[in-house]
């Protein structure tokens, strides 16, 4: 089966991606910007790592990377990077984080109903005089 007809994995699409244009700066020897991203090795390893993944996600859409001093990537090789990232990033959002995890500051929650009754006669009492 050729590489173009099988379905998009972190293994045929993701890994050689970044060993192409990733790994050179972002290696365990070279860490640029504290990332090394040959110890990313699967398909898991982006949800145990989601931060991670959604900066790098961010960077590589953005342009910011690969740096602009440096070769661009094939533009097809990256739509089908960004978009397997993000499909993966999108599928469970909360997954990595475990059960009974919440965003910092707690879930959101619908503000309490205002009685507009009692601060529109607070509000104008000369209207509440009889004429």
């Amino acid at each position: 089966m050729s590489r173009a007809a099988s379905p998009p994995t972190f293994e045929n699409t993701v890994q050689p991606f970044l060993e192409k244009n990733c790994y050179a700066c972002h290696n365990a020897k070279g860490n640029s910007g504290g990332l090394n991203l040959q110890d990313f090795t699967s398909a898991k390893s982006v949800m145990e790592n989601r931060d991670e993944w959604e900066k790098v996600l961010r960077r590589i859409s953005s342009g910011d990377m690969p740096p602009r001093r440096l070769p661009r990537p094939d533009a097809g090789e990256l739509k089908q990077v960004t978009d397997w990232l993000q499909n993966e990033l999108d599928r469970d959002p909360g997954a990595s984080r475990g059960a009974g995890w919440q965003p910092a500051g707690g879930l959101p929650t619908r503000p309490a109903p205002v009685d507009n009754r009692r601060a529109a006669c607070q509000a104008a009492p000369r209207d509440r005089i009889p004429k």
